[in-house]
């Protein structure tokens, strides 16, 4: 095996010996020397990394949440999941993104160009790095904060974790430095970031925080709670004030919000904060059709949190039928729950040429191999069979959406007992009027 290894090495030697050009190409790979020249190879190296942003089209989001039931054993919701020490989610493979953030870290100072040119990338892969981290202290808590790429030598690799209130704070300057130097919304690049998305992800991750560190008294930053809830509020209340966002509302309580979702080019849709582009036999998803194999459904509790139409909850609400039936469980209820999950009214099938539809009749067809609970994610699914093949949707996602904006505003204003009528009647009253639910107030 060795003679024969030498024999094909002499012969590649031979083939190649006699040209000099042959010898004088460089790597055909990135190459330190001749790609950190140019803003765009800044760009180019930014474009891999837009793939850890939310796709936007996906009925299984809070499969890990008490709202959604997947058919398996969840080890988080079961409280099986032990944090590893080693192994696992510690392993090279899932800290590869952060490596190859910093590698960009240490490398983009070699382009000689205009600081704001520069630094618009910089920002880019700031705020890819700080979704990276946010993920990470999630799952593990304390962390190490990395900022260079390493090498099987590097100290670091053995260095000590930080705390977890103090990544959150290197995940903040992060982004921080995106909301300073990435464009004006409505300037940027189509698809591409601007300061809104990343004043809506910080609002996102500070809200997170300061409800962690508020509800886990163990927690020894617990005083920091309300730090990070006002940061909330305040980088929503930019969005809001900022008056490019609005929820979508034709006027059709019944159906808005389930058609807002099914809007095929989402360029124009005001309530996107960030629109994901997806194009017919180019960049295609399976949203239509994950509705009929979802592998999971919604929960009793998350049907039972729906108000009735008069406003009130379940136990308070004469308007409320009880739940023998999908047809009185659904009846006389906040709009937004029959656009949420499969009922009586809602084709299961529908024909090609639109002349005959199926629907459930008998209450046991509700419960399939691929939703035990009986409640079906019908988000974004198409009836049309022909219209909702696997892979091949192409209607596009919301990755972040200004309705959650106005979310994280009221909660975080709830959480600091400051919020008023008027927060209310520019939040969640908003959600409300799309649906025609009462107004909600302050007590």
């Amino acid at each position: 095996m060795k003679l024969k290894y030498v024999l094909y090495m002499a012969a590649a030697l031979s083939l190649t010996g006699c040209n000099d050009s042959f010898l004088e190409r460089g790597p055909q790979n990135l190459n330190d020397q001749s790609f950190w020249i140019s803003v765009n190879d800044l760009k180019a190296y930014a474009n891999a990394f837009y793939g850890l942003i939310p796709g936007g089209v996906s009925v299984l989001d809070d499969t890990d949440s008490d709202i959604q039931v997947p058919n398996d054993i969840n080890s988080f919701l079961w409280g099986q999941y032990v944090v590893p020490t080693e192994g696992g989610v510690w392993q090279k493979s899932n800290w590869q993104n952060i490596r190859n953030i910093n590698y960009f870290m240490t490398h983009y100072q070699s382009v000689q160009a205009a600081e704001a040119d520069v630094n618009i990338y910089v920002a880019e892969m700031r705020f890819f790095r700080a979704l990276e981290y946010f993920n990470k202290i999630q799952l593990l808590g304390d962390v190490p904060w990395l900022e260079v790429d390493l090498n099987v030598d590097s100290e670091e690799l053995y260095g000590p974790k930080m705390k977890r209130n103090q990544v959150f704070q290197k995940i903040i300057e992060d982004l921080d430095f995106a909301i300073q130097w990435l464009p004006e919304a409505g300037s940027e690049e189509a698809n591409r970031l601007n300061k809104d998305i990343a004043r809506h992800v910080k609002a996102r991750f500070c809200l997170n925080e300061g409800t962690h560190y508020k509800y886990h008294d163990e927690l020894e930053y617990a005083s920091e709670a309300e730090k990070w809830l006002q940061m909330a509020a305040t980088e929503s209340d930019k969005l809001i004030t900022s008056g490019r966002y609005e929820i979508y509302n034709t006027g059709h309580p019944q159906e808005d919000y389930f058609n807002m979702y099914r809007i095929d080019d989402k360029s124009d849709l005001k309530e996107a904060v960030l629109y994901v582009d997806y194009k017919t036999n180019i960049r295609e998803h399976n949203m239509a059709a994950a509705g009929r194999e979802a592998g999971c459904g919604f929960s009793k509790s998350f049907v039972e949190s729906f108000l009735c139409s008069d406003g009130l909850p379940i136990s308070l609400s004469n308007k409320y039928l009880g739940d023998e039936t999908m047809r009185k469980e659904t009846a006389n209820r906040d709009p937004r729950l029959k656009q949420l999950i499969l009922t009586n009214d809602f084709p299961t099938n529908v024909t090609d040429d639109l002349k005959d539809s199926t629907f459930v009749v008998n209450e046991d067809e509700f419960i399939t191999q691929h939703c035990f609970t009986g409640y079906r994610p019908i988000k974004g699914f198409n009836p049309i069979y022909s219209q909702a093949l696997y892979m091949k949707s192409s209607f596009d996602g919301i990755a972040y959406r200004y309705a959650e904006t106005l979310l994280i505003n009221a909660e975080a204003k709830a959480e600091l007992n400051t919020i008023t009528n008027a927060d209310l009647d520019r939040t969640v009253n908003q959600l409300r009027d799309r649906v025609g639910m009462p107004h909600l107030t302050v007590m």
